[in-house]
């Protein structure tokens, strides 16, 4: 078996156990309730669900925009065509290669459009970075207006939120020190340096080094465009407001009235903080253990689990189907250049 066929058994083996997971995952959540979400489901037009889709995939947008605002400046040729195309590779590779292919292919999307791979690794954390902080920031705005009404409810989230927020700020800290500081940079640089002298390791400890100073210079760059960034975090935030709707569309167009619409984004808001701090299979699991746990104490079981059912599909299910067929022009581009 020739090595291109052994990796179509892997993806394909790969996708398997995707689905298979995320069918179990279904059954092990909503198998006790799952006439009463079938009946909730059944209730939405179709029309009313092309909207979700549209707006499942409008986020993603704002979040293209925001990278595009941040390569554009540096690399004047850089389309917003271009930066969506990233934010769906970020997707793919989320997905197919367990949260590990992210970084790595939309690096490599970026060096096939000229982009250095520190450049590029520089451009994708801080632009991660970004979004963490816009989450803080969307969470705790939220929090200030509507958090008597979030604490005084049936639910005990204030010990699971501290614990979301120093999740968070450790991240944001840990990229901006690997980004923008120069201590963090000399000490990786030093430890690099401590890799073995032979002839092999000389090749791998300079092209680390290389990547690594550009990775710095340009972090410094971009640190220095104050304005630029906070445009960043606006369309991030823009990002998340339209994400964070999506549960209170599907409960309108359900026929749920009872939550109004901020306090749906607070929950979603939430849910979406609490789960990264969860431990994950691609993305999978612990957003839904986040949502589940927000917001039972608000509404009856299969009252959210059908919402549950239809805000992941939106969100995460089909943006990753047109991942697929953008992943699949990537391909196409390196067979023609012989790559494969």
């Amino acid at each position: 078996m020739d090595r291109q066929s052994t990796e179509k058994l892997k993806k394909i083996g790969s996708l398997i156990f995707r689905c298979m997971f995320f069918c179990f995952l279904i059954w092990l959540i909503f198998h006790k309730d799952y006439k009463a979400i079938y009946e909730t489901i059944r209730t939405i037009r179709l029309g009313d669900f092309v909207l979700l889709l549209v707006l499942g995939n409008l986020y993603l947008c704002f979040g293209a925009a925001a990278f595009y605002i941040l390569v554009q400046k540096y690399h004047s040729e850089f389309t917003y065509r271009q930066a969506l195309k990233t934010v769906y590779l970020g997707i793919f590779g989320n997905v197919a290669a367990f949260s590990l292919g992210s970084v790595p292919l939309r690096t490599y999307y970026l060096h096939t459009l000229g982009i250095e791979a520190g450049e590029g690794i520089s451009f994708l954390n801080i632009d991660y970075m970004l979004h963490k902080l816009s989450v803080l920031l969307c969470n705790t705005l939220m929090l200030l207006f509507m958090g008597n009404w979030l604490f005084s409810g049936p639910g005990k989230m204030k010990k699971y939120l501290l614990a979301g927020y120093g999740f968070y700020t450790v991240v944001i800290l840990g990229l901006a020190g690997i980004v923008f500081s120069e201590y963090i940079y000399k000490r990786i640089c030093f430890f690099i340096l401590l890799l073995p002298d032979k002839a092999k390791w000389k090749k791998i400890k300079n092209i680390c080094r290389h990547h690594l100073r550009i990775m710095h210079q340009s972090g410094n760059k971009v640190k220095t465009d104050k304005r630029n960034m906070i445009k960043m975090i606006a369309f991030h935030g823009c990002k998340l407001l339209v994400m964070y709707a999506i549960p209170f569309v599907c409960l309108q167009f359900t026929g749920y009235h009872e939550l109004t619409f901020w306090k749906a984004e607070l929950l979603t808001g939430i849910s979406n903080l609490l789960s990264g701090v969860l431990p994950n299979v691609s993305g999978m699991g612990s957003a839904e253990v986040a949502f589940l746990f927000v917001y039972l104490p608000f509404m009856k079981d299969s009252m959210v689990s059908a919402i549950l059912i239809l805000y992941r599909f939106v969100t995460y299910f089909f943006p990753f189907l047109i991942s697929i067929f953008v992943f699949r022009t990537l391909r196409k581009k390196k067979k023609y250049k012989g790559d494969i």
